[in-house]
């Protein structure tokens, strides 16, 4: 069928709670069917021989109708059944996506934004070692005047200890 029948189907709790009972009688019956074939049951004498299934064929429609009971029944069918049949449902739902989404974008956002202070960083700390080694060599310069000056004073060869130069 198309779309909107199968969301009408859907949408209407007594049709999918009929649809349910004809499943489970259906899955029943077969049940019952592969049994009587398993023991050697004779066919049903209601229909012709060519009507008649093989065991093989009755236990594949069981699980197909055993597969359909279970789709019908499972969390994900009563989910779309909500999406489709309540539109407060499809709109909590959509905001959580929309949530989700924005959640899924924070951690790349917030990367971008270490990176830049990483990066922002790394340049201070450039800048720093440039600035210190200026004031090295401007207290070494100091040092070696301040050397020669005192050397000069004292008429004897003067060395200041303990500098970081």
């Amino acid at each position: 069928g198309d779309a909107a029948a199968d969301e009408a189907i859907l949408a209407d709790a007594a049709a999918r709670d009929l649809l349910a009972r004809e499943v489970a009688e259906a899955l029943a019956f077969l049940v019952e069917r592969c049994g009587d074939l398993a023991l050697g049951g004779a066919a049903c004498e209601e229909y012709g021989p060519k009507v008649q299934q093989s065991l093989a064929e009755v236990e594949a429609l069981r699980d197909l109708m055993s597969q359909l009971e279970g789709l019908l029944s499972a969390r994900r069918t009563q989910r779309l059944v909500l999406l489709v049949s309540s539109k407060r449902y499809l709109e909590r739902t959509a905001q959580r996506v929309e949530i989700s989404k924005m959640q899924c974008g924070k951690p790349a956002s917030r990367r971008a934004a270490l990176e830049k202070v990483k990066a922002d960083q790394m340049a201070e700390a450039g800048r720093s070692r440039t600035e210190t080694q200026q004031l090295l060599t401007a207290i070494k310069e100091v040092k070696e005047d301040l050397e020669a000056e005192l050397t000069a004073h004292f008429k004897s060869s003067v060395r200041i200890l303990n500098t970081s130069t």
